[in-house]
C-alpha cells in the first residue's frame, strides 16, 4: 500500500512546494518514510539569476552568510559580468554576488576585518578563499582621523535616534558648499548630523574647504561596510537617512534646496 503526502507552506518569501513522505508498508508491517529537503527561498537570490544552474549551492552559501535577498544591482563591468549586493542580518556585513560571462558565480561576504568568498563554476564545484576586509585606514592611512567603523557608527545610531549621515569631499564644491545647509535641515527636523569625509582625501584640503565655507572641521571619515556598500562614494554629496538602529536604502544624492532636503529626508523617515 502506498501514499503520497503533500503539503503547501506559504511564508513572506515564496510558495513552496513540499513532498512529505512516500509511506511504505513493509513485509515487517513498520512504516517505512523517506523525506525530501525543502527548498531554500528562491527570493535570496537576484531575480536576474535565478535561472543559474549552482542555484541550490549559491542559495545555501547565501544562507549561511544571513542574507536578507535585498539586492541592489551595481554599475556592469567592463568584462561584462554583473554585481549584486545585499545586507545581512548582522549589522556591518553584507554578501555581494558576481557573475562572470565564462557562468561563474562567486558569492562574497564582506566586513571590515575580511572578505570570505567561495566561487563556484559551470558545474558547480566550489573554491573559497579569504583577504583582508574593507579598511580604509589600512589603504588610505591617515593618523590624524577619527575613523567611522562600524562599530562606532551602531553605537551613535543607537536603537532609537534618528538622523542623517551627510558623506562629503572637499574636492566636490557644492559637496562642502552646502553642508551647513544638510546641518541646518537637521537642526530643524530635530535628528542627528553625522558628516562623514571622502575616506580617500586628504584633512589640509577639509581644512581648506572648512574655512571657505565657514564650518567646524570634520575629521571623521567613512570606514564602515554598512555605509560604503550602499554606495555613497559614487557622487558626493550622498546623504544616509537611519531610525531606530536602520538605514534606509536609497541615499540623497547630490544638493538641493532645504525644503526639499526636509521632504526628502522625512520621506525617508516614515518608510523605515
Amino acid at each position: 500500500m502506498r501514499n503520497s503526502i503533500t503539503t503547501i507552506i506559504s511564508n513572506k518569501f515564496t510558495r513552496i512546494t513540499i513532498t512529505a513522505a512516500a509511506v511504505c508498508i513493509t513485509s515487517s508491517g513498520v512504516a517505512a518514510t523517506k523525506t525530501e529537503a525543502p527548498a531554500l527561498p528562491a527570493s535570496l537570490l537576484p531575480s536576474a539569476i535565478e535561472t543559474t544552474a549552482c542555484k541550490r549551492e549559491i542559495q545555501t552559501e547565501l544562507s549561511t552568510h544571513e542574507a536578507t535577498g535585498k539586492w541592489t544591482e551595481q554599475a556592469p563591468s567592463v568584462t561584462g559580468g554583473r554585481t549584486f549586493r545585499s545586507p545581512t542580518k548582522t549589522f556591518g556585513k553584507w554578501v555581494e554576488i558576481a557573475t562572470a560571462p565564462s557562468g561563474q558565480v562567486t558569492v562574497y561576504e564582506v566586513t571590515g576585518k575580511s572578505t570570505i568568498s567561495r566561487a563556484f563554476d559551470s558545474k558547480c564545484a566550489s573554491s573559497a578563499a579569504l583577504a583582508s576586509g574593507m579598511d580604509f585606514s589600512s589603504t588610505h592611512p591617515d593618523k590624524t582621523a577619527d575613523w567611522m567603523t562600524d562599530e562606532k557608527l551602531k553605537k551613535i545610531m543607537g536603537d532609537s535616534k534618528s538622523g542623517i549621515i551627510y558623506v562629503w569631499s572637499p574636492e566636490m564644491v557644492y559637496s562642502g558648499k552646502f553642508l551647513k545647509s544638510f546641518r541646518e535641515v537637521a537642526k530643524e527636523m530635530k535628528v542627528e548630523f553625522i558628516p562623514l569625509l571622502d575616506p580617500r582625501t586628504s584633512l589640509t584640503e577639509m581644512i581648506k574647504a572648512s574655512n571657505l565655507y565657514g564650518f567646524p572641521p570634520v575629521r571623521s571619515k567613512l570606514n564602515a561596510v554598512e555605509l560604503y556598500m550602499r554606495n555613497p562614494t559614487i557622487h558626493y554629496p550622498s546623504t544616509l537617512v537611519f531610525k531606530n538602529g536602520k538605514i534606509h536604502s536609497m541615499p540623497i544624492v547630490g544638493v538641493m534646496p532645504p525644503k526639499d532636503i526636509s521632504f526628502e529626508v522625512a520621506r525617508r523617515m516614515t518608510e523605515l
